[in-house]
């Protein structure tokens, strides 16, 4: 936790803003999951918790840890963002379940020398990419 909270603290002093209470709170319960999430999912986590944390607040830090490149939002379909934490993590991409919801995370070493190949053919500097298969999963067929 120490070298996230490093990490978004530096992030907020570069764009002059502090490291509140609340923010590090959020923080706090973003890095402890270990699974993917909605805003409203960390609003009943932290309403749980005792902290009174407005959504507001929820949505405005979130969306800084997305700009500060240690957060990602995902889009998987319903309707609503999905968010997970990446410092410290590999990229992965994503098999969802158009049935139950299920998500799947999956590496795959032959879709990153596709990937590397497809942008050295076209003079693409990859910066990031988002892989995202829809279909249904082994219970739902």
């Amino acid at each position: 936790m120490k070298k996230e909270l490093e990490t978004v603290t530096k992030y907020l002093k570069s764009h002059d803003l502090k490291l509140t209470r609340q923010r590090k709170k959020i923080v706090e319960v973003v890095f402890s999951a270990h699974d993917h999430f909605t805003a409203d999912d960390l609003h009943d986590r932290l309403r749980n918790m005792g902290a009174g944390i407005s959504k507001a607040t929820i949505y405005r830090t979130l969306s800084l840890l997305c700009e500060a490149g240690v957060v990602e939002a995902r889009d998987f379909g319903r309707g609503q963002l999905f968010y997970e934490h990446t410092l410290g993590h590999e990229h992965h991409d994503h098999l969802i379940c158009t049935g139950c919801g299920k998500v799947v995370e999956f590496r795959n070493p032959e879709l990153v020398k596709i990937r590397k190949r497809l942008a050295k053919a076209r003079g693409f500097t990859v910066e990031s990419h988002s892989l995202r298969i829809f279909g249904k999963c082994k219970a739902c067929r």
